[in-house]
């Protein structure tokens, strides 16, 4: 996994605190859609759930161990198998009305997933999947999460090849 340079860190925390996710809803909801991302290959594992916690972390979007994403992960695995990820998506939406704020959540999940340098196909699809339900436009999306991974990765840290974007 490439090195995220502290530096790269705190440039994508101010990016990310321009539009801050704020009310607990939208938290509870980031979580949510951290897990359904990790779990876009169908996998997650325990070494993920380590990394997720240190990114949100990392760009104090929340303070979480391992653990507890793991039992955030697993109770949003629940969900999805229950309801499916176009209803975990809607009801994402409806959860997070300010358009605003769906942006800065989009935003924090392109974050988190992109810790690795690089979106597998799975994770593209939840990230095209979840720009719809948000209503974003597809080319802001990938605007976005290409954004993103040029800060965390900027000349001379690029992630390994064969990385792509939505």
């Amino acid at each position: 996994m490439p090195k995220i340079e502290d530096s790269s860190l705190e440039t994508l925390r101010d990016t990310l605190r321009e539009t801050p996710v704020q009310s607990a809803v939208a938290v509870n909801t980031l979580i949510e859609l951290v897990g359904l991302m990790a779990a876009a290959d169908g996998n997650v594992t325990d070494g993920e759930c380590e990394q997720i916690a240190g990114i949100l972390r990392r760009l104090a979007l929340m303070s979480l161990d391992a653990a507890s994403v793991r039992i955030h992960v697993s109770q949003a695995m629940v969900r999805l198998e229950r309801d499916g990820l176009a209803r975990r998506l809607e009801h994402a939406r409806s959860e997070i009305v300010h358009p605003e704020e769906r942006m800065s959540v989009f935003r924090s999940v392109a974050a988190v997933a992109l810790v690795d340098g690089w979106l597998d196909r799975g994770e593209i699809r939840f990230f095209n999947d979840l720009a719809r339900a948000f209503e974003i436009a597809p080319a802001d999306a990938s605007a976005m999460v290409t954004s993103m991974r040029a800060q965390l990765f900027p000349p001379g840290n690029t992630p390994p090849d064969g990385t792509a974007t939505p």
